[in-house]
């Protein structure tokens, strides 16, 4: 899967908006931003994949990364390679991807990448 090409074909400004934020166990509506990346989907080309970090270095576990394969003006399908197995998460502008991971007694750290029209 590494050396797939994503296909990029946006006509209008389109952005991957990715959210990262700390979800506290005892209320799932209880959630602290802490950090987002805006991602212009514009400036991707169609000849890599450009993986990067759902979670922007705030992962104790640091073993997930994600990439863009297609995106149109109105879908992505998100790429998510973690302990060597790649699962693909399809996102429009109602659906989002949301990928979560324990980071202590009280807390999860979850990543929701969004796709949008404008920052």
């Amino acid at each position: 899967m590494e050396n797939i090409k994503p296909i990029i074909k946006v006509k209008e400004n389109r952005y991957a908006i990715v959210n990262i934020m700390y979800v506290f166990r005892a209320n799932f509506n209880d959630t602290f931003y802490i950090d987002e990346i805006v991602i212009d989907l514009n400036k991707l080309n169609n000849e890599t994949l450009y993986w990067f970090d759902p979670f922007n270095n705030k992962s104790k576990e640091n073993n997930t990364l994600v990439a863009i394969s297609y995106c149109d003006d109105n879908k992505m399908i998100i790429l998510e390679k973690k302990d060597n197995q790649i699962k693909e998460h399809k996102v429009t502008f109602i659906k989002e991807c949301i990928l979560c991971e324990d980071y202590d007694s009280s807390r999860l750290l979850a990543s929701h990448i969004s796709l949008r029209r404008d920052r």
